[in-house]
């Protein structure tokens, strides 16, 4: 990245609350990585246009600049919006691909610094990129799945669940030993037999993970300094594919196909400290080990939370606690 890039990014931080996704979006959006974005000729008309459709508003003297499009084209992405023309779709792709690198940056610099809470967001934000969908949004999380709006609603008044696993779950179940009217059943009353097999198939492809940790060795990091100690954990993470074993993730506003992957991010939550932080891929594989070093304070008696978190999809995180 630019190096003036990074000092956007830790001036956005020192500026913003954590759980802000406007705020990182507008951060994300204003990175010299952008700067090249073409506004055409009378595309900041267009820009204004669309800006009137969207909930986070810009400065409307700033309609021709690229760092202004990129980030309606970012909530245009999230909120799932017609774009005025095709060139914009085009525009949209580069910015997705570009957002992707950027924010893998993001949680990188966020854990430079040890904060837990922005480099969890960022992640929350990479996922929204690909997903085309905001935890702060007004649909739940199976609107990640490959189904309208509407058909969300009408599976939401027929008592389907709105968690992603929950929904995985019950559906995988119901799906193994049919019953009548099960969620199986009411998915295909609703979208038939055709679009009811795409919500399946992408369901098959998200795995449910469980996670295992243990501390394999502690010592004092300072012979000098005792409260200081180093610790290293093991980490292994089981996943649950479907029946029909599946493992290409569904995008379906993505331009690309994408193999999912994770975090591992081990700190205490309680005062937003992140200790130690992993990028892993499972490849298709059913479990993954590693195993994390870190060096903390140490009083006796902490607690540390170990999280799995996905990078394209938002709701498969799982996390364990450990005392440390």
């Amino acid at each position: 990245l630019d190096y003036r890039s990074v000092g956007l990014m830790r001036e956005g931080f020192a500026g913003s609350t954590s759980s802000d996704m406007e705020a990182l979006c507008r951060v994300l959006s204003s990175v010299y990585e952008f700067a090249e974005l073409p506004v055409r000729h009378n595309e900041e008309d267009l820009n204004a246009q669309l800006s009137h459709t969207l909930a986070w508003k810009v400065d409307p003297s700033r309609f021709g600049d690229a760092h202004t499009k990129t980030f309606l084209l970012l909530q245009a992405h999230f909120e799932r919006k017609p774009l005025p023309i095709s060139d914009y779709i085009n525009d949209t792709k580069s910015v997705l691909d570009q957002s992707l690198r950027v924010l893998n940056s993001m949680v990188d610099l966020a854990a430079e610094g040890g904060s837990w809470s922005h480099a969890l967001s960022s992640m929350h934000l990479c996922q929204a990129v690909v997903m085309a969908w905001l935890p702060s949004g007004q649909f739940p999380e199976i609107a990640q799945l490959p189904l309208s709006r509407s058909n969300v609603a009408k599976l939401i008044q027929r008592g389907a669940p709105t968690r992603l696993t929950t929904f995985v779950t019950e559906l995988r179940h119901q799906t193994a030993s049919p019953k009548q009217k099960d969620l199986s059943h009411v998915l295909r009353e609703l979208l038939g037999t055709k679009e009811s097999e795409k919500v399946l198939h992408a369901v098959d492809a998200l795995p449910l993970a469980t996670l295992t940790c243990s501390i394999t060795s502690s010592s004092s990091s300072i012979k000098q300094d005792s409260r200081r100690k180093e610790f290293k954990v093991n980490v292994s993470a089981n996943f649950n594919f479907g029946s029909r074993n599946k493992r290409k993730l569904i995008t379906p506003h993505f331009h690309k196909p994408r193999e999912l992957g994770w975090w591992i991010m081990i700190g205490d939550v309680s005062r937003g400290e992140l200790y130690a932080l992993k990028r892993v891929s499972s490849g298709g594989r059913k479990t993954i080990n590693s195993e994390l070093a870190f060096i903390t304070e140490w009083h006796g008696n902490k607690q540390i939370e170990v999280r799995l978190v996905a990078d394209s999809v938002h709701g498969l995180d799982v996390c364990a606690t450990l005392d440390i």
